[in-house]
């Protein structure tokens, strides 16, 4: 995260605005704009507040690194008026993505119409080419190899993200899912896109079959006996995969307390399961079996800083020095429990303690 500090300039009026945009990176994750770099450099040093070059040596210091000014004074604007949650905000791509994830199936026009809802505007052109660069099957993917040795989308590569179906305006993009969509790679030409390896047909067969289960019976229990029965169809579809996401984003250890037993290890959804679709590594978690159920019944749930909470009744047990303890990440920003599902399940669980 922190910068390289060969080739400033030694001159300590000039110093000590490099060292000012230096710490700005650090504390904000991010360049600072041109106006959170004067808001700053102006309270340490009012006596030079129109009089000296700050503007310029701040465009210095960003070219001095390889930033673009213009894009970070955009990015760090929609920064604090989007709705979008920080970390997917900058690079770009993490954007497109979470636009995906919100939509389900989207054109890049849709794409496009709910950024600028969002007040997280990118241009047309940087869609198109961020879904040329994540889409498995994009005939113009070759474009975007950069230091990949190979464009086979088994190997877990986070750019994978994507799979297209349609043509012109009926273009849609959802997530890529190995187990619907194949394994794809690029033809010996290094340019076409194939499938090297089919859907799993079983697979096919479930989604399909699913889809064709028609209701002929008015009976009330029956009906409900059968929604009972399908959820339990859309559990079995998803769990596997969903299961193997966690275990490659928590290096196969329990999120809370760290064991690595395979067979002692569930795949936790935050929220209600609610299909297929409901299988991304951020919209679960990795838990120990006994951890899971009391995550599931309400009595263990996780703060703003992902630290565990504990209903009372559990302070004195074998579980109490689990209380306040930080759970463990992943290293990958895009496979951490997703902001909205944890704070949902943090209000229901303060609700059933009487917390709230």
């Amino acid at each position: 995260m922190s910068l390289s500090k060969a080739d400033y300039p030694e001159g300590p009026l000039l110093r000590a605005v490099w060292d000012c945009c230096d710490e700005l990176y650090l504390e904000l994750g991010h360049p600072p704009s041109r106006k959170q770099f004067i808001a700053e450099i102006e309270k340490r040093e009012p006596e030079r507040k129109g009089i000296s070059t700050h503007s310029r040596q701040w465009g210095e210091w960003m070219r001095h690194h390889g930033f673009k000014s213009n894009e970070i004074e955009v990015e760090c604007e929609y920064r604090d008026k989007s709705s979008i949650p920080d970390e997917y905000m900058y690079p770009q791509y993490l954007r497109v993505i979470y636009a995906i994830d919100q939509l389900g199936a989207a054109g890049s026009r849709h794409i496009d119409a709910w950024l600028r809802e969002q007040r997280a505007t990118l241009k047309k052109s940087e869609i198109d080419f961020q879904l040329n660069a994540l889409t498995v099957n994009s005939k113009h993917r070759y474009r975007h190899r950069g230091s990949r040795k190979n464009m086979r989308s088994d190997q877990g590569n986070r750019l994978d993200a994507f799979f297209r179906s349609g043509e012109g305006l009926d273009t849609r993009y959802v997530r890529y899912e190995q187990e619907i969509h194949g394994v794809w790679d690029l033809k010996d030409d290094g340019k076409t896109p194939i499938m090297i390896d089919p859907p799993s047909p079983s697979y096919t067969f479930l989604l399909v079959a699913r889809k064709q289960i028609t209701w002929g019976v008015e009976d009330e229990d029956y009906y409900d006996a059968r929604i009972r029965v399908m959820r339990e169809i859309a559990l079995r579809e998803g769990q596997p995969v969903f299961r193997r996401r966690l275990i490659e984003a928590y290096s196969g250890q329990c999120a809370v307390t760290g064991c690595a037993i395979r067979e002692l290890l569930e795949a936790a959804h935050i929220r209600p399961y609610a299909g297929a679709y409901h299988c991304q590594a951020r919209h679960g978690i990795l838990l120990r079996s006994d951890i899971h159920t009391l995550f599931d019944r309400g009595l263990l749930w996780l703060d703003a800083d992902y630290k565990v909470c504990l209903a009372e009744a559990l302070y004195k047990t074998e579980y109490g020095h689990f209380q306040g303890k930080k759970i463990r990440l992943p290293e990958d920003k895009l496979s951490r429990p997703f902001e909205q599902h944890v704070t949902e399940h943090r209000n229901f669980c303060m609700k059933e303690n009487k917390l709230c």
